[in-house]
């Protein structure tokens, strides 16, 4: 599984210097949102049917409120261009729990680690379309929107209706799981094709600190606090390390923040995530 993984990462990130690079992140991007993670995460659901869904989805939530005022306060003394604030601000609070939560989750958690990033992708959306645009938006002219951004991604009904479907107690035969499987591979394989890698800037480290050391950080206090058990305290901690959220980009350019350095930022917070994850993986054969 973890080989696959490495695979279709390096095949996307090959497959970035293509020509027809736009049509396949297009392609891949549409099956994945409309059918293949919506998919996985039903079937997903369907073999995890006791999994404690209110504590997880609270965890996540007061976690993400509590990292968007720290990181908003450690920003707004910082001397900075109230463009690159606001890029920093999405890149250090919203990572990545859909396109890489979920295959992460999957390979550490199992099932499990699919049914908690489902429920932390619409709970972090709640968060991120809302408090988090509005934070954001406060370092240049302070404009408020509401939550119609999160109704216009699709993903969003897709994994709804897995969480409604998956109460049904409906199972699905080992061919059916394999196939969906396959939604993993290719959600590591979009984000592999949709790097970008052009200069360093310095403004990096304030997002790499937001994203790598204060955000584990939030989410281990909060997770103790509120007496989470082993393995939610450890997929919230990991959920708390994914990159910076593709759809950070999107934002940035809707509202004229910094869009090179969000992109720029996802690129190499993803790398160091990946990067990560395969020394943890296999770390014991490292040694």
């Amino acid at each position: 599984m973890e080989t696959l993984a490495i695979i279709s990462f390096c095949l996307g990130l090959l497959l970035s210097f293509s020509k027809k690079k736009e049509v396949i992140k297009k392609c891949t991007n549409i099956y994945l949102v409309y059918f293949g993670l919506p998919f996985l995460i039903l079937v997903s659901l369907s073999a995890e049917r006791y999994i404690q869904w209110w504590p997880f989805i609270s965890a996540v939530m007061i976690f993400l409120i509590c990292l968007n005022l720290v990181a908003y306060y450690l920003l707004k003394y910082i001397n900075l261009e109230p463009k690159k604030k606001s890029a920093l601000f999405l890149c250090g609070t919203y990572g990545n729990f859909a396109y890489l939560g979920i295959p992460a989750g999957f390979i550490f958690f199992g099932n499990l680690g699919v049914a908690l990033s489902a429920l932390a992708t619409i709970a972090g959306g709640l968060i991120h379309f809302s408090l988090g645009i509005y934070l954001s938006n406060s370092y240049v002219q302070g404009r408020f929107n509401s939550l119609k951004e999160m109704f216009k991604f699709p993903l969003l009904y897709g994994l709804i209706a897995a969480l409604i479907l998956s109460r049904y107690n409906i199972s699905f035969p080992k061919d059916i799981r394999t196939f969906a499987s396959i939604a993993i591979y290719l959600a590591i394989f979009l984000v592999g094709i949709s790097l970008q890698f052009k200069k360093f800037e310095w403004s990096y480290i304030f997002g790499i600190f937001l994203k790598f050391l204060i955000s584990p950080i939030s989410a281990l206090i909060i997770s103790y606090l509120i007496h989470l058990s082993c393995n939610y305290r450890n997929m919230l901690l990991l959920l708390s390390l994914t990159p910076p959220a593709l759809v950070n980009t999107i934002i940035s350019i809707n509202y004229k923040f910094d869009e090179s350095l969000t992109a720029e930022l996802t690129s190499v917070g993803t790398g160091l995530f990946i990067l990560g994850l395969f020394l943890l993986k296999y770390h014991s054969y490292l040694i």
